[in-house]
């Protein structure tokens, strides 16, 4: 497998694994999941566009695809904690 492969495959075992469904696309170039995009270009940099602005969150060597996936599901599922809440407080705040 190739490190865009690898990565991709374990982005989608790591959501898997805590019962998330969130679709992980891989165009044989950059791996896309939610507002984060992830190149494979002589190393693996993944950039975040969540404001409309792409901004870089973090760079790596090649072969780190491990820290690289593990770095992706835990900024989305951060992501999906923290919405949910501030949902739960403003729901309590009534």
């Amino acid at each position: 497998m190739t490190p865009g492969e690898t990565v991709a495959f374990l982005v989608r075992a790591g959501l898997e694994a805590v019962g998330c469904r969130i679709p992980v696309e891989f165009d044989g170039e950059a791996l896309a999941v939610r507002d984060l995009l992830v190149e494979f270009d002589g190393g693996i940099t993944c950039h975040s566009a969540s404001d409309g602005t792409p901004r870089e969150v973090f760079a790596m060597p090649l072969g780190a695809v491990e820290s690289a996936a593990s770095a992706v599901v835990a900024r989305l599922l951060t992501g999906i904690a923290t919405r949910e809440i501030e949902a739960a407080h403003r729901r309590t705040r009534g």
